[in-house]
Order: structure tokens, then C-alpha cells, then sequence
């Protein structure tokens, strides 16, 4: 189940001037925590994500990557459709101390491959499309050291490929230990965050160019 985490407590002046995403999620996880925030669409049936969670599981995969890549200011590429884990991703990079590279899913799989190799990214998150691709690329690339599948379950993890779901578990046991690799970093607003690329050039953001202050509201986000 959900391990409950702090809720820290914000004056109105702090609300207005939440000038990161990690902060701009701490409030909405203390004034509505128990409001949903993401929807996705499954087979049918609506699955649904709270703030809290959505913070909970952003601060697992969080300290399991800050463990995974040692360190910080590691890029990593982040490849498939929008869903909850992709966004989990997006928004647990963006918090942390480490460069996101949202790739275009329409692209072909050799610009895909120019977009990793240019942007240098260390690792890679992949929806489940792009496993037969990811594996062959695996074989041949000096740069990738970790291919993180959005969809597969745990147990099929080996070598270098890992699991959305079991990096969750890997970073939940640490924060149980007292773990702070992640959610102990500051955020620095003004380094590189995030790098786009278009037609083969790289744009190199900022957070305070990627975030934009959301009021807090009670509709979610549907994906």
C-alpha cells in the first residue's frame, strides 16, 4: 500500500511563489492530497492517481535513479506515449537533479537512436513499442547503460534493462531506510533541465522555462 509521506505546511505567500514543480507538488499534496491528479484510460476503465501518491511514487523512482546512476546531472531520454508512469518520469526528473530528454514517439527509430546519442543520454525509459528496438540498440551503444521499460513487470528484469514498476519498489525500500539521495537535493531553476530536440538541433531549457505556476485545482489531469 501507500507509506504515507510529510505533509508539509505552506503559508498563502509560500503558494504564491511555488517556483519549482517540487514544490508546486508538495502544496497540492498538503492543501489536496487526496484529490486526483492524473487520469489514465486502460482497457476501458478509468485508472487514477491522487497527489499524494503521485509525489509518493515520484519520490521512489527518484532516490531508486539517484542510486542507479550515482550521482546527479545524468541525462536520461524518456521515449512513448503519454500515460501515468510517463508523466511519474517526466515530472520525478524535472524535481530531481538530472536533465530530461522527452523524445518524439513519431519520429523513425534511427532519428530516436540520433536523438540518445546526440543528447548523450546515460538512460533511457521506453514504452513497451520500442522493446524489440531497444534491445538491438542495447547490443551496440557506447553511451545507454540503462534501458528502463514503462511497461514490463519487475521479475523481467536483467542485465541492463530495469522496470518502471520495479525501480518504484527498489526506491520505496530505500526511503523506508532513510534514504535522502532525492528528496534531500535542492533545485536549482536555472540549470539545464531539459533538452528538446528539433530537426536535429538540441534546445537546452531551464525549469523556470518548462514550469509555469498551476493554481491548485481539483480536476485531474487526463491522459
Amino acid at each position: 500500500g501507500l507509506t504515507k509521506i510529510e505533509k508539509i505546511p505552506f503559508s498563502s505567500r509560500e503558494e504564491e511563489q511555488a517556483e519549482n514543480i517540487r514544490k508546486m507538488l508538495e502544496m497540492h499534496n498538503y492543501r489536496i492530497g487526496e484529490h486526483t491528479a492524473l487520469e489514465e484510460i486502460k482497457k476501458g476503465k478509468a485508472v487514477k492517481k491522487t497527489y499524494s501518491e503521485l509525489l509518493f511514487d515520484i519520490n521512489c523512482l527518484g532516490t531508486a535513479l539517484s542510486v542507479l546512476l550515482k550521482g546527479s546531472g545524468h541525462k536520461i531520454a524518456l521515449l512513448g506515449q503519454n500515460s501515468i508512469p510517463w508523466v511519474t518520469v517526466y515530472m520525478t526528473v524535472l524535481s530531481g537533479a538530472d536533465v530530461i530528454i522527452p523524445i518524439d514517439d513519431t519520429l523513425p527509430v534511427d532519428d530516436i537512436i540520433d536523438v540518445l546519442e546526440q543528447g548523450e543520454a546515460e538512460a533511457v525509459f521506453y514504452s513497451k513499442a520500442y522493446e524489440e528496438q531497444m534491445r538491438e540498440y542495447s547490443q551496440r551503444s557506447a553511451g545507454v547503460k540503462y534501458f528502463i521499460s514503462l511497461d514490463k513487470h519487475e521479475n523481467d528484469e536483467q542485465g541492463c534493462f530495469f522496470s518502471y514498476e520495479g525501480l518504484k519498489k527498489k526506491g520505496k525500500a530505500l526511503l523506508s531506510v532513510g534514504d535522502k539521495s532525492y528528496i534531500g537535493l535542492g533545485c536549482n531553476t536555472d540549470g539545464v533541465k531539459m533538452i528538446l530536440f528539433y530537426e536535429g538541433q538540441g534546445v537546452m531549457l531551464s525549469q523556470k522555462n518548462t514550469y509555469i505556476p498551476l493554481q491548485l485545482k481539483r480536476d485531474a489531469m487526463i491522459i
